[in-house]
């Protein structure tokens, strides 16, 4: 599932085991999957949504996209705690300010896609 977050586009591709294929740091790579992905579809792939609402039960069970968002802010919150590290040893000051993201409520989900192969695979 790829995760776009807040006006920042703090993009990541979290895999279905919960590991992150690509972080925000890759943003580039992560839009050109959404591009290589979405570009050619001028509407939505009907098939795809059916078997999203079946898995989902209408998206009223969406534990396993909540459990991969909540490890994508995780990551970036990880992430922007090293930057803050390593600037505490780099001239020019700090980065570490007490308004950092703190957790899932700092967020707003923009959009999401859910990559999934087909049987034909």
């Amino acid at each position: 599932m790829i995760i776009m977050l807040n006006n920042l586009c703090l993009g990541t591709y979290v895999t279905e085991d919960g590991d992150i294929n690509l972080n925000f740091i890759h943003a580039k790579k992560i839009l050109d999957i959404l591009k290589k992905e979405c570009i050619w579809q001028n509407t939505p792939n009907t098939v795809a949504m059916e078997m999203f609402n079946e898995e989902t039960h209408n998206a009223e069970e969406m534990i396993s996209y909540r459990n991969m968002l909540e490890i994508a802010i995780q990551s970036i919150i990880g992430k922007e705690e090293e930057k803050g590290v390593e600037s505490l040893f780099s001239r020019g000051g700090t980065t570490l300010c007490k308004d950092t993201f703190k957790g899932l409520e700092d967020f707003e989900v923009v959009c999401f896609l859910v990559l999934k192969q087909s049987s034909d695979d």
